[in-house]
């Protein structure tokens, strides 16, 4: 079959009455021009994929549900133990999101706290904290604890979602961003702090809602987007970019944007063809576009992992 197929990717998939279908993902393609001298080593190797692809950035939450670091309390193991995973014994680069408040700093528990009759729940919930001072002290924790380890903090993911538990109303995301940048400046002065998780469609007026958004204390600012389900004249890459520029006056104070394409895992709905095509176009779409300093995520993890390989 393969020396009849013209170069590309195909998917295959092979039926017989009574038996379990197979399908798999076929790559007619100069093997040693992808994937050096010896292929097979080279795709059984996850991790030399991802360093030639340079996806070697793993990111991990640092939300107070998985990581609220007090003495000898379970998390501290827990985040060292999915920590050490994610680095994969050294081969990743780990980048903490600090987020989430646990349920007793959130607004939903306030009522119960109140009465006196609040229960401490584990469970894993997306809130904004309440009091500016729990925030504090949670984040100053994480730098005391974690100083040096890392040598950048992300702040947040998706602040600007209208609607949502973990969107910050814009009056609030400067103080929560300022007591990140106090603790850093303390602890790790040298790490970069990324104001994280914003979105291409929401950005801009969110921060213009926010207000004086050119003073806010961060090196880099990271954009999320789906590149690949917009038309190429609708991914104003340039105007956004230009936008984005006026208003913080990166230029001027010397920082810097980072563009992600953000991928949903929607596991077996999501082919390791369809993957490289997806980000095949948003790349494509980004260079052609001028776009700053870019980074993509791998779909699908936990699913198809030869989709690294159609990927790569």
């Amino acid at each position: 079959l393969v020396p009849k197929l013209a170069p590309g990717i195909y998917e295959l998939e092979a039926k017989a009455e009574g038996l379990q279908a197979v399908k798999l993902s076929l790559m007619v393609v100069d093997k040693a021009k992808y994937f050096g001298a010896e292929p097979l080593a080279m795709l059984r190797d996850q991790v030399a994929l991802r360093r030639s692809l340079g996806l070697t950035v793993e990111r991990i939450l640092m939300d107070w549900d998985n990581t609220e670091p007090i003495p000898n309390l379970l998390h501290y193991t827990w985040f060292n133990k999915e920590a050490e995973g994610k680095a994969a014994g050294g081969a990743y680069t780990l980048q903490p999101v600090l987020g989430y408040s646990a349920d007793w700093a959130g607004p939903d528990a306030q009522d119960k706290i109140a009465s006196a009759i609040y229960d401490r729940s584990f469970t894993n919930t997306i809130q904004v904290p309440v009091r500016l001072i729990d925030w504090s002290r949670f984040v100053r924790e994480c730098f005391r604890e974690y100083q040096g380890r890392f040598d950048e903090w992300v702040f947040w993911d998706n602040p600007d979602l209208d609607d949502a538990p973990q969107g910050i109303p814009p009056g609030r995301y400067a103080e929560l961003i300022r007591e990140v940048a106090k603790w850093r400046n303390l602890y790790q002065p040298k790490a970069k702090l990324i104001a994280g998780g914003f979105n291409y469609d929401k950005a801009l007026d969110y921060l213009e809602k926010v207000g004086h958004a050119d003073q806010l204390p961060f090196d880099l600012i990271a954009v999320q987007m789906n590149l690949a389900e917009l038309s190429p004249e609708k991914a104003d890459m340039e105007g956004f970019l230009d936008d984005l520029n006026a208003l913080l006056h990166l230029q001027e104070t010397g920082r810097g944007i980072r563009t992600t394409e953000l991928d949903w895992g929607i596991g077996e709905h999501l082919t390791a063809r369809q993957q490289a095509a997806y980000h095949t176009r948003a790349a494509l779409i980004l260079n052609s576009r001028g776009a700053a300093e870019h980074q993509f995520s791998i779909i699908n993890t936990g699913y198809a992992f030869e989709g690294y390989g159609v990927f790569y």
